[in-house]
């Protein structure tokens, strides 16, 4: 097993940067934007290349990882309000997110600074349930 790899491309010099590594692998993870700061979550940590049929992603759960630019390092983003049956959610900066089918989704789940109590989340259940095959976008209205 080998952690993500980040490779940025300078403009400028019309090269590709390699970047730091994530702290623990990500198979099936998404990457996505908060607050102009790279975020990846979901996924596995690990790999089923040999087993049939898909070689989907197995293990325990990858952790949320942010990357700092500044420093470039990756660290983990402590999870410390979403429920173990988790339905695919993840806290980024107070704020709950969905990922469907790999596809971040903002709930509009908004947890206030000091709250110690984790999330309900029962109501978004049905998630879980969307098909594979769906194709997700964003659209502003």
């Amino acid at each position: 097993m080998h952690n993500a790899v980040l490779h940025c491309f300078d403009p400028l010099r019309n090269v590709w940067e390699l970047k730091a590594s994530t702290c623990e692998p990500h198979f099936g993870s998404s990457l996505f934007v908060v607050n102009s700061k790279l975020y990846v979550a979901g996924g596995k940590v690990s790999h089923a290349d040999m087993l049939p049929p898909r070689g989907e992603p197995c293990g325990g759960s990858a952790p949320v990882e942010v990357y700092d630019e500044g420093n470039n390092m990756w660290s983990v983003v402590e999870q410390t309000h979403i429920p173990a049956k988790n339905f695919g959610a993840v806290e980024i900066e107070g704020r709950v997110y969905f990922l469907i089918n790999k596809f971040p989704v903002d709930s509009g789940i908004r947890i206030p600074p000091g709250e110690v109590y984790p999330v309900n989340l029962d109501e978004w259940e049905n998630l879980r349930q969307i098909d594979r095959k769906a194709v997700l976008c964003y659209v502003p209205v």
